[in-house]
This record gives structure tokens, sequence and C-alpha cells, in this order.
């Protein structure tokens, strides 16, 4: 009897997984808000300097100046009708903030911070009224809006 040699099958490596990595933490939550800070790593009325409200020039795209935000607003809203004022009341207050972010160097590290922390920032309206820009707020707590503001400045670069 002769033996016939058995080829071993090969096997089948099982490919490794790939490593899990587990979703980021959410980090502190920073409100924007001058009667309620909420941080420790900003220096003390880091809040009220992130606000939109005070002066801090803006140029359109046209070359054309503004004080601040609200004087842009102001200025431009009768110019468009009432369903196309949404979109340029947006394309003004992003351009704001990314001027802003690229020649306050103090806005700019604050926003940097936030973003290092994997912060968020959410931009209180001062009321209890939900709106587009912000979030409404009742004894400390958020009651709607969709903080437009606090998701641009993030996103800034």
């Amino acid at each position: 009897v002769t033996e016939v040699p058995v080829k071993k099958a090969r096997s089948k490596k099982t490919p490794t997984p790939a490593p899990v990595t587990a979703a980021a933490e959410p980090g502190p939550v920073f409100l924007v808000n001058a009667k309620q800070e909420t941080s420790t790593i900003l220096e003390p009325g880091w809040s009220k300097y992130m606000a939109v409200t005070g002066e801090f020039p803006i140029t359109d795209e046209s070359g054309a100046q503004f004080k601040s935000i609200q004087t842009a607003v102001s200025s431009q809203k009768d110019k468009f009708p009432a369903d196309a004022w949404k979109p340029e009341q947006y394309r003004l207050y992003q351009l704001y903030l990314k001027q802003r972010y690229d020649n306050d160097a103090k806005f700019r590290a604050m926003i940097d911070t936030i973003k290092a922390a994997n912060g968020s920032i959410l931009f209180a309206n001062g009321s209890v009224k939900a709106q587009d820009l912000g979030v409404g707020l009742k004894d400390g707590v958020v009651v709607g809006g969709d903080n437009l503001l606090g998701q641009w400045m993030l996103a800034l670069s």
C-alpha cells in the first residue's frame, strides 16, 4: 500500500477587524451670553467679547464698509425681498464671523481653544424665544433654536 501525500488545506486567515474608535466625548458647552458665563478655560469676559453685538468692522464683497454686523444687517434688509432676505442675512453673518476670525487674534484664540476642547458654542439670544441664529434660554435651560452662529463659529478656520 502506497501512501499518497495529502495536501493540507490552506487556512483562510480571518481579516483583522479595524480598531474600534469610540466617538469623541462631547466637550464643554460654551454659552455666549454675557449674563451667564460657563467657562473656566477662557478668560473672564470671554462671552461678552464673542458676542456679535459689539463694533467690529465688516467689508462686503462690493467694498462697502460697515462699523458692525448690526449696521450691515439693518442697512441691507430693505434692499431684499422678504423671501431672499434670510440667505442674505446668513451670508452677512458668515462674512462678519470669517473677517473677525481672520483679523481679531483674541476672537480667533477663543474659538480655537473651544474647538481644541471639543466644545460647542451655544449662542443665547437673551430671551426664551427660539430663533435660527441662536438658542432661547429659560432659567439657564435651552428651550430651542437652530444655533447657526455657534455652528458657524466652530466651522471657522
